[in-house]
């Protein structure tokens, strides 16, 4: 399994697109300048990962009973959760309950006076994403037990430092990422705008989003 740089990556951007390679150093053209071709890159790097969860992160912790709000970002090791994608709860007895998502409109017509209710298992959970991430149980745990979390993690900035970044998956998804960039750059308003090819290449980027799940669901 190979992993690809950012460098490498940008220099066949840069091929697609009838520029000098040098690695996104320059884009002579002055269609695009080599950082808001980089902010695109990170940016195109996120949307792959989120839309098709190849980069999934796990941990677990322990809440206290009576325990309905979490700070997320508080938690050693969960600075960087950009989405939570599945909630767990084991009880102090060892056995493990999902526990489906909702949302406080749900919570509060559903079932009113969850907040001043408990339960033995949390019925549902919410994410707040307001100055913090907080992780919401409706109702609050009887017990102490041990939330397990997946998530999406925040990827690291790509900055072409040291020669060129690690992109975060294999290389086998980085084409996701490529035809997203592409797609954007090449709809772009004004003189680089290419509409049927920024249509192609966004068409070859759900195609990759598309396998990318298969494959994940696949691995599951």
């Amino acid at each position: 399994m190979a992993y690809l740089t950012d460098a490498i990556l940008l220099n066949e951007v840069q091929y697609d697109l009838i520029e000098a390679p040098d690695s996104g150093a320059t884009f002579p053209s002055g269609l695009w300048t080599a950082a808001e071709v980089l902010a695109q890159l990170n940016d195109a790097q996120r949307l792959y990962v989120k839309a098709t969860r190849i980069m999934v992160g796990r941990s677990n912790f322990t809440v206290a009973a009576l325990d309905q709000r979490i700070d997320i970002e508080a938690i050693g090791g969960l600075e960087d959760v950009v989405q939570i994608i599945r909630v767990s709860y084991v009880t102090s007895d060892g056995v493990f309950h999902e526990i489906p998502a909702t949302d406080l409109f749900g919570a509060d017509h559903g079932r009113p006076a969850w907040a001043g209710e408990t339960a033995s298992v949390p019925l549902a959970h919410t994410v707040t994403d307001g100055l913090t991430t907080e992780l919401i149980f409706i109702p609050a745990p009887t017990d102490q037990g041990t939330v397990w979390l997946h998530f999406i993690p925040r990827l690291p900035t790509l900055d072409l430092s040291f020669g060129g970044q690690v992109l975060a998956m294999p290389s086998e998804f980085t084409l996701g990422v490529k035809w997203k960039l592409l797609a954007t750059l090449l709809g772009k308003p004004g003189r680089a705008q290419d509409v049927q090819r920024a249509a192609l290449c966004e068409q070859r980027y759900q195609d990759m989003v598309t396998l990318g799940k298969e494959l994940v669901e696949g691995m599951i």
